[in-house]
Formats: C-alpha cells, structure tokens, sequence
C-alpha cells in the first residue's frame, strides 16, 4: 500500500493511470455534448438575428456556431485517438500476460532439463516480458502527452473570423436574405468558405 501516494507499486501506478484516463475520456465526451448544445444554440440566434435585421450579431452567431463545430469535430477526433490508444494498451497488456502466463508453463514442463537450457529458456522470456514492459511505457507516455496537448484552442482567433466574415458578404451577402432557407444557403456558404 502507499504511503501518502508517495511510494506506489507499478500496480497501483497503472491503476490511477488508467482511472485518470477514463475519467478524462468522460470529461471529453461530456465537453462533446456541451458543445453540441452550444453550436445548436449559436444556430438558433443566428437565425433570430437573420429575423430581427441584425447583421453583426448574424456574423457574430455564426461565427460561433461554426467555432463549436469544429471545436466538437477536433475533440471527437481526439476521442477516437484516444480509443485506439486503449486498445492499443489492452493489447500489449495481454500480451505481456501472455508472456508471463508462458514463462510459468516452461518452469513447470522443463523442470528435469538442464540448468543451461533452462538459463536460456528464462533469457528469452524476460527479454519477451521487458519488451512488453518497455511497450506498455511508451502507450502510458503516449497517452500522457496526448491528453496535455489536446487542451488548447488558440487556432480559433479574430483573425480568422474576420477572414470568414469577409467571405460571407464576398459569396452570400446580407441583402438577399429574404427567407429561411437562403439563411441556411447564407450559412452553408459561411461554412464551405471557412473549410
């Protein structure tokens, strides 16, 4: 046991790893569906402001809808690393069970051998098992650094905005949009200038 969490075996160092995994997975998965609200939101006063006449707030309430889609289209990609990532792990979990659960059946079978074939026997295995080890390191780190990099946003600037703006009232305009659906055309041809 820990004391203090400040002397963990590699057991329970793989346990908080994998818990902190979920719980961040979980964490995604909810920000996912925030931010499909939220875009839903943003299409919603997006067409109240086409309503009322009000052409910057339409530019400012698309412009948000189309950053919390793409924001939930990043993080659910980010989701699907994620999942590879632990299957990946799972992988190399069994097979570094697999390895041990192996080295326990030659202990047994070749009980009455010789010692140097045995020695030999052994080498293989723990070079089999420290590669395993050595796998299961780099997915913990590999989900480590993942999960640290994911968490920024600075790619949705003013900037861009203004550039998706500009190419609203370059393809679309404001003034012809007279009805509900070319307000829909209007922000189908917001969101193919932005891709």
């Amino acid at each position: 046991m820990a004391f203090f969490g400040l002397f963990k075996s590699r057991d329970e160092r793989d346990q908080d790893a994998k818990i902190r995994f979920r719980q961040g997975k979980t964490r995604i998965q909810r920000f996912v569906q925030q931010g499909k609200s939220s875009a839903e939101r943003y299409w919603q006063l997006a067409r109240q402001a086409y309503r009322l006449g009000d052409k910057a707030q339409l530019r400012q309430y698309a412009a948000s809808f189309f950053r919390a889609r793409e924001s939930v289209n990043r993080w659910e990609r980010f989701l699907l690393k994620m999942d590879a990532l632990e299957m990946r792990r799972n992988e190399v979990e069994a097979t570094s069970e697999f390895v041990r659960s192996m080295n326990a059946l030659t202990t047994v079978i070749f009980r009455n051998s010789s010692p140097s074939e045995i020695a030999r026997m052994q080498l293989d295995v723990e070079r089999a098992l420290e590669k395993a080890e050595q796998q299961e390191e780099l997915m913990n780190h590999a989900m480590d650094v993942t999960g640290n990099g994911i968490l920024s946003t600075d790619d949705l600037t003013d900037e861009s905005l203004e550039q998706l703006m500009r190419g609203y009232d370059k393809n679309v305009g404001l003034n012809d949009l007279s009805s509900d659906e070319n307000f829909e055309r209007a922000m189908q041809g917001l969101k193919l200038e932005k891709e």
